[in-house]
């Protein structure tokens, strides 16, 4: 399809036994946008599993695994030039005078160099399902989800869209320069919720009247922590400035090669969350569900926690939210 994109798609089901059946859907994609080169790849696999325990048991398995490597955003990391006929909408902008506005440069121009043009951005969800039905009114449902993020990305970087001066060529005699700086920044989220309730959906006529009663009983529980490090690295003199009209960005396919040693940690956090929630719904349906009254009450705990390991900092809060009602 458009911008070079491609997916394709396996979807497999089968029975295992009488009781167990299976499902595994796979996919690759790969496709690109209107800037150039630019191009983002990833796989999806998705398993599923139902094993029928008994006729009123039942274990459910799901997961969503995602995979991918895409590009810098358009208008995020990496540095994209407007072309003239964008910054001539602007009045300030609207002038031959202006260095960037002259170039003329194409809607495609995007500065993001070699190496800087994909990021690692995974998700991993797992969920487990057990339900029972205890009667043919009552209902009991069991939840465990654990979901694990990982993000990693890598990028020279442009700044804003005005031009600067380098200094072996402060009067722009020799083209339109742009400074460089890379950043390097990596955070990963692991959480893990829990949720159980209690149904009773009884059916009864009151005189000619049909009741249907929903009450529903529940908890749900998430535990949640977050690591995040950021990290900043000076590009070497020779290669800190480029040319807009016509970059050359060969000398940085190597970053180890572009960049000077060491680095500036500018963050490196994290935090931990705990929420407790318990609450109770009561529903009631009427003239074959034409009407419908709906009562709920939640109340909320949470304990929370966040370290700065630059300086030590740590922050805490905890307690107990008002109760809700709606």
């Amino acid at each position: 399809g458009s911008f070079a994109h491609y997916r394709a798609e396996l979807d497999y089901n089968f029975e295992i036994n009488e009781a167990v059946a299976a499902r595994v859907v796979a996919a690759y994609f790969k496709d690109g946008e209107f800037l150039k080169d630019l191009t983002g790849s990833g796989s999806r696999i998705y398993p599923s599993l139902r094993w029928a325990i008994s006729d009123k048991a039942e274990l459910l398995f799901n997961g969503e695994y995602l995979f991918s490597d895409l590009p810098i955003g358009s208008f995020g990391q990496g540095f994209t030039l407007m072309p003239a006929k964008f910054r001539k909408l602007f009045p300030a902008l609207d002038s031959e005078a202006d260095a960037i506005t002259a170039l003329d440069l194409d809607w495609g121009m995007h500065v993001s160099p070699g190496g800087s043009r994909g990021h690692k951005d995974d998700t991993l969800v797992s969920k487990v399902q057990f339900n029972y039905n205890i009667s043919d009114e009552l209902f009991f449902r069991q939840v465990l989800q654990h979901r694990k993020t990982d993000h990693r990305r890598t990028v020279f970087w442009g700044g804003g869209n005005t031009p600067d001066t380098n200094p072996a060529d402060p009067d722009n005699l020799h083209g339109i320069y742009k400074s460089l700086g890379y950043r390097w920044f990596e955070s990963e989220d692991d959480v893990i919720s829990l949720v159980g309730d209690l149904a009773w959906e009884p059916e009864f006529k009151l005189g000619n009247l049909d009741l249907r009663p929903i009450t529903q009983i529940g908890y749900s529980y998430t535990d949640s922590d977050s690591d995040g490090v950021r990290r900043a690295y000076t590009v070497k003199e020779e290669l800190r400035y480029f040319n807009i009209a016509y970059p050359n960005f060969n000398a940085y396919e190597n970053h180890s090669d572009a960049l000077e040693d060491g680095y500036t940690l500018t963050q490196n956090s994290i935090s931990s969350s705990n929420n407790w929630n318990v609450y109770v719904n009561q529903e009631l349906k009427m003239f074959e569900d034409r009407l419908r009254m709906l009562y709920g009450w939640r109340r909320s705990y949470f304990d929370n926690s966040f370290k700065n390991r630059l300086n030590g900092d740590m922050t805490n809060n905890e307690g107990t939210a008002a109760p809700s009602q709606r």
